[in-house]
């Protein structure tokens, strides 16, 4: 939320039994939410080992916190970088040092709270969140990202956008990526891979061609041929097995299409795709309390529902 002040604190129960001293945290932002300007936040915060679980959080903040809550950020400004939104899921971007580590001893659940005093934001952006009782048969979360190139006979760029079906319990998947806009009935190949070039790599002499620069994204550990249809589109399948151990699995996928005249090199480049596999997986372990505009001692309690926080150790 874009409100101040804003006071906000959340449980986390999976890391009981997990002892470790915290220096720090870290958020990403949700994919499925619109790009941001960078901006700056100010709080105050702290941690302890909870009093409560993330099925029993109290509305009023301080009795969720144990005996040892410890103020581990003082009125601190923070600077978080502008975000474009492109991966599923995000990088972690926005980065949180303590002024004070935190001993946690993982004797019950970790409770942290935030109690935002400035920001320069005005628009609302959202983090990475988890939130449930549970999913049995998650789907594929797939986003498109960078820009195609214009191929003969077009007037907007090449794309390609990506979906899924997963059957969990049949232990099935098809990964699917649809291309559009493309050359008319041209030999085409689909790049996959696990990974992108750091920077896109401009197929030489395109910048000077009628496509204009073409980028290739994905550093491609498999192709798969086809062909364009009369109309430019074309789509591509990749089946796997849906299996827990591929959770959490990102991958990247780029359609490349034959084209002579659209530059001196001969190919135009669609816009890449970026899928994550989920797994199936259990209630949320995690609960949060959150009161906008104040920094009054009740809020909304929410049990299942945790951001994703990554915790440096």
């Amino acid at each position: 939320m874009a409100t101040t002040p804003f006071r906000y604190l959340n449980i986390h129960d999976d890391l009981v039994g997990i002892p470790r001293t915290i220096r720090g945290m870290s958020l990403r932002r949700n994919y499925n939410s619109a790009a941001s300007a960078a901006y700056t936040i100010t709080f105050d915060a702290w941690m302890s080992t909870a009093l409560t679980t993330g099925t029993t959080p109290d509305a009023t903040f301080d009795n969720n916190h144990g005996s040892d809550k410890t103020q581990i950020v003082f009125n601190r400004t923070y600077n978080f970088p502008a975000s474009p939104v492109q991966l599923v899921p995000e990088e972690w971007t926005h980065l949180m040092p303590f002024d004070v580590p935190f001993t946690y001893l993982g004797l019950g659940s970790l409770c942290w709270e935030v109690q935002v005093t400035a920001r320069t934001n005005t628009a609302s952006y959202y983090y990475d969140a988890a939130s449930g009782t549970g999913n049995t048969n998650p789907q594929l979360a797939a986003r498109s990202f960078g820009t195609g190139c214009l191929a003969t006979g077009r007037t907007s760029a090449m794309s390609a956008t990506g979906s899924g079906s997963m059957n969990w319990p049949a232990g099935t998947g098809t990964l699917t990526v649809n291309s559009a806009n493309g050359p008319s009935a041209a030999p085409a190949v689909l790049l996959f891979g696990a990974d992108m070039f750091p920077a896109p790599i401009v197929i030489p002499g395109s910048g000077g061609g009628p496509s204009g620069p073409c980028n290739v994204y994905v550093n491609p550990v498999v192709t798969l041929g086809g062909t364009m249809s009369p109309t430019g589109a074309a789509s591509f399948q990749i089946p796997f097995p849906a299996i827990p151990f591929l959770n959490g699995l990102r991958t990247f996928e780029q359609v490349v299409a034959i084209d002579p005249l659209a530059n001196p090199f001969g190919l135009v480049t669609s816009s890449a795709v970026n899928h994550n596999v989920i797994a199936p997986f259990g209630p949320t372990p995690g609960a949060r309390v959150f009161l906008p505009s104040s920094l009054g001692p009740t809020g909304t309690a929410a049990a299942n529902y945790t951001l994703v926080i990554r915790f440096d150790v």
